[in-house]
């Protein structure tokens, strides 16, 4: 007999069970015992909701405030309440460090008083389309990231993506030369010390664990940019998925989901390229794959490492064949 779809009040219980009782708990018993956390920043039962909530709601850009109203197990969705409840799941396993979401929380808290972050009004699953706003909200993400780790100014924002996206030296089809060609051939070879090439991914089956042991690692990515680039180690090569379904896996919104993709410090090889616009135009969302369909700065290499895995584009330019949804 199939399982009964759980209700949103048994989701609401879930949820203040695990924010009121077993997170406290495992604060307190783990100052005797051996460590599920470093270290726990708060022991009080509102401060885990709110490292949570901002966490899921707001996404890790606003304090879910700005998003819901109060009290907000009561208005929370059941995607929302689901995501919640996994995710101090994760925290009691170890598997979630709590320090990190908590600085992500105080610092999107901090910007709010700025005024850097706008309050939505209304529900928090409705999209803020407007350009404008859009544009200001991303230019602030930025921003802020910069001077998080020490920069002054946007430039600084480039050491967190991948050099294979920079401007090139060489002509740009060179990261995607055939290794048989000429061009490639007379290229320097490569120092012991360096990484493997940027396109051996295209020719060899995928080793994920070393990206995602770097994913987790990585200081500088905050937890909800972590959960997107792990979720986008599951597109398998020849294959891409949307915006849209990759938000819809992460119970979060195709704006942010495109907004930490511009911040990918090891593509290809976790592949950003595999995501583009519902309808299979390559998408971009004003970041660095160009804006609404319209060339941008990545575009032919974004196409060429698709059509390298065997992805087939019609004449205008859109990728033939059904978007792959398989996330586990």
């Amino acid at each position: 007999m199939a399982a009964q779809p759980e209700s949103i009040e048994a989701l609401q219980q879930s949820w203040k069970k695990m924010y009121q009782v077993l997170l406290p708990a495992a604060a307190k018993a783990d100052a005797t015992e051996n460590k599920i956390q470093h270290t726990w920043p708060v022991h009080i039962d509102h401060c885990f909701a709110r490292i949570i909530m901002d966490n899921v709601v707001g996404e890790g850009e606003a304090p879910w405030t700005s998003r819901l109203k109060s009290p907000g197990y009561k208005n929370m969705s059941k995607t929302q309440l689901r995501a919640c409840v996994e995710l101090g799941s994760k925290i009691l396993k170890g598997e979630e460090k709590l320090c990190d979401l908590n600085r992500e929380s105080l610092e999107v808290r901090e910007r709010e008083k700025r005024g850097q972050v706008p309050r939505a009004n209304g529900r928090q699953e409705r999209e803020v389309d407007e350009a404008g706003k859009r544009k200001r909200q991303e230019d602030d993400d930025e921003v802020e990231e910069d001077r998080k780790f020490g920069g002054r100014g946007r430039k600084r924002q480039q050491a967190t993506i991948s050099k294979y996206w920079a401007k090139e030296q060489t002509p740009p089809e060179s990261p995607i030369t055939r290794p048989d060609s000429p061009r490639h051939s007379a290229s320097p070879s490569p120092s012991p010390s360096r990484s493997p090439s940027p396109t051996s991914f295209l020719h060899t089956p995928p080793n994920l664990n070393n990206w995602l042991q770097k994913i987790s690692s990585t200081p500088t990515l905050t937890p909800f940019r972590k959960r997107v680039l792990t979720a986008l180690c599951q597109v398998p090569p020849g294959h891409y998925t949307t915006y849209a379904f990759l938000s819809k896996h992460l119970h979060s919104s195709p704006r942010a989901v495109g907004n930490a993709l511009r911040n990918n410090p090891y593509a290809p090889q976790v592949p950003c390229h595999r995501v583009l616009a519902t309808g299979g135009g390559l998408g971009g969302f004003e970041g660095e794959w160009g804006r609404n369909g319209e060339a941008g700065a990545n575009d032919g290499k974004k196409r060429g490492l698709l059509k390298k895995e065997g992805v087939v584009f019609d004449g205008k330019g859109k990728v033939v064949g059904v978007a792959w949804e398989g996330f586990v």
